[in-house]
């Protein structure tokens, strides 16, 4: 019996005894099919190292303008890289717990949402990147811009008043008010009037006051960014729809790219750091425990490239 176990397995290995292994409904990659699908994986490893290394660069010079300008720039410090791997295990332990309690359906429903949506905000930004130059010549060259401020009513109006100025536009509410104050104008009294005159002498704030306040949310996108955001959600929606590995790569592969690209480091060292505990990490969760394979073969989201055996059948 354990000699024609051994058989079996060697046949399915090796890719003899053909006929005995179709008959029975397996699938046995080619060689040749075996060769691209490894290749292929190789390549897809490390093309997301090299493109998100050297967009970071650029990432990188923006860094450097926006810490000029006083603004803060989130960077890996040396404490940051040595705890990273502390962090990352946490999080791969909490995934493994929470996979061995609730199941893999329920959890993987959740978190297929969100990464749903953090992978196609990485594919939109990616498509950006490559239809920007193309689209800019046939798309308007108009752009929509997202300030949250908190401040108070004088600067508000002030505020107000400078976008309308600076955009050309009507401001419909202040058009309506000032209609309202030349009808009933006639029926005021001189004393109102001069309240009323008093208050419109009243200096307001100037924009440089406007814009000493903090800024919580700032955004601006033009209608290419839009465009690239509808063709990426709909590459989401297909692959939650279809799981195709094609979609999944897709997916997966501008996540990683995204996620190199923003990681700023202080200094070599630091990378340095960052490498080595991640590599004692994934060393220590996948041969010393279950817990790396079992999340990742529990885990049916765009986080993890993978292939056809054999592309050819």
């Amino acid at each position: 019996m354990e000699a024609n176990n051994s058989a079996n397995l060697s046949d399915v290995v090796n890719g003899t005894n053909g006929s005995s292994l179709a008959s029975s409904g397996i699938l046995v990659a080619t060689k040749e099919g075996i060769f691209i699908a490894y290749a292929a994986l190789v390549i897809l490893a490390i093309l997301p190292i090299i493109i998100g290394s050297l967009r970071s660069v650029a990432f990188l010079k923006i860094a450097k303008v926006q810490k000029k300008a006083g603004e803060e720039v989130d960077v890996i410090s040396t404490k940051d890289a040595m705890m990273f791997p502390v962090f990352a295990s946490g999080a791969l332990l909490g995934l493994y717990v929470v996979f061995k309690m609730l199941g893999e359906q329920y959890v993987n429903w959740l978190l297929n949402i969100y990464i749903f949506i953090f992978s196609s905000l990485a594919l939109a930004r990616a498509l950006g990147v490559i239809l920007h130059p193309i689209l800019s010549r046939i798309v308007p060259k108009r752009s929509f811009y997202f300030l949250v401020v908190e401040m108070d009513d004088n600067k508000h109006k002030a505020l107000r008043q400078m976008v309308y100025t600076l955009t050309g536009a009507v401001d419909e509410k202040a058009s309506r008010a000032q209609k309202y104050s030349d009808s009933t104008a006639t029926q005021t009294s001189e004393a109102e009037t001069e309240a009323v005159t008093s208050q419109e002498e009243t200096p307001t704030p100037s924009p440089a006051a406007v814009i000493k306040d903090p800024i919580l949310a700032e955004e601006s996108f033009d209608y290419i960014t839009i465009i690239c955001l509808v063709l990426a959600f709909g590459f989401g929606v297909w692959y939650l729809m279809q799981k195709h590995w094609f979609a999944n790569n897709v997916l997966a592969f501008s996540f990683a790219v995204n996620g190199i690209e923003m990681i700023s480091l202080q200094k070599v060292s630091n990378g340095c750091i960052l490498l080595g505990g991640l590599f004692f990490y994934d060393v220590f969760w996948v041969f010393g425990t279950d817990v790396m394979v079992t999340v990742a073969k529990s885990f049916n989201a765009p986080i993890k490239l993978v292939f056809p055996m054999d592309l050819l059948e």
